[in-house]
């Protein structure tokens, strides 16, 4: 495992200087993270809006190069907006960044990224993490997030794929239904295609909590257990695209620390475990049935979830013997 080079690891990991302290260090907790957060909420509205209007001008000439380079401009605008997540982070926190990866990864390839889902900053930190180092980071979101002014179109223009997601009672009331939720993401997966993309993916389907890992019964000590249906169909339908698995595992410490305390600075440190991992080639053989490849899929993605969860174990097992 190797580190991510100095320029990333003089903000978010160990170096041989002091660490700097925040600019707006003097400034009691709460009022940092409001300030962090009011600037963060800043960031997510001006650039999705600012996608969504290139956007626009996209389609008001239909000129192949023209259409090519604001494309490309609009993928550019992520990038910007995870330095800008990055600075505020400097500018109002002192929290750690202790990072490590695997190989180098190709900007033009195509990756699956699985991550533990711990809180809502995750989304925040793989950005960054990942910036300028991946493939476009993209991910399935629900249907209702559409509606998010300016956040839910700029998604669209991305080519995000929207799910609709149907519960049993709704689908025995509107049978007709039934699919489409499956067609949408073949559907999504064609959109892959056209791209170098990261599709991220969290097989636990929610934030971990230990009352959801009660109620699950989970067998993992971190983790609640991992579902394997929407991997399993993405594999099958981007196999041939698809080069490797980005593996990626997250902690805190504190361990149960959320977004709110990584904005006040409450976090003292965030471990991302990085390693990418060839992909199975019979999880991407056409011929299989669908219920044979989500079945195999699940196995491996269970062992690597007991791989993750020791991980998980000695991170928090280091942070605390550092507080005694």
């Amino acid at each position: 495992m190797a580190c991510f080079d100095g320029s990333y690891l003089k903000h978010y990991g160990k170096t041989d200087k002091p660490q700097e302290v925040p600019m707006f260090n003097f400034l009691p907790a709460p009022l940092r993270g409001i300030l962090c957060a009011f600037c963060v909420t800043l960031n997510a509205l001006v650039i999705p809006f600012s996608i969504v209007l290139v956007a626009f001008l996209r389609i008001l000439l239909p000129l192949p190069q023209w259409q090519a380079g604001c494309y490309r401009f609009m993928n550019y605008l992520p990038i910007l907006w995870s330095d800008v997540n990055r600075g505020c982070f400097k500018l109002f926190t002192k929290t750690q960044w202790e990072v490590s990866v695997g190989d180098n990864l190709d900007l033009k390839g195509w990756y699956f990224l699985v991550s533990n889902h711990r809180s809502w900053s995750d989304i925040l930190i793989l950005y960054i993490i990942f910036s300028r180092k991946a493939p476009t980071l993209k991910f399935f979101l629900k249907q209702e997030l559409i509606w998010i002014p300016g956040i839910g179109l700029a998604c669209k223009a991305l080519h995000f794929p929207f799910m609709s997601r149907y519960t049993k009672s709704y689908l025995k009331k509107h049978p007709e239904k039934k699919g489409k939720d499956l067609e949408t993401t073949r559907k999504a997966c064609e959109a892959f295609k056209l791209h170098p993309s990261t599709i991220i993916l969290f097989p636990e389907s929610s934030r971990f909590t230990s009352e959801k890992q009660r109620i699950q019964g989970s067998p993992y000590r971190f983790l609640l257990r991992p579902k394997s249906g929407m991997l399993a169909l993405s594999l099958s339908l981007l196999g041939d695209y698809v080069q490797q698995l980005i593996d990626v595992t997250i902690a805190y410490n504190p361990p149960h620390a959320s977004l709110w305390d990584l904005l006040c600075g409450r976090v003292e440190r965030i471990y991302v475990r990085v390693q990418t991992r060839p992909i199975p080639a019979i999880l991407t053989q056409h011929l299989q049935s669908e219920t044979e490849v989500r079945k195999q899929t699940q196995q491996w993605l269970n062992t690597l979830w007991e791989e993750k969860d020791k991980a998980l174990q000695d991170l928090n097992a280091e942070y605390v013997g550092k507080k005694n």
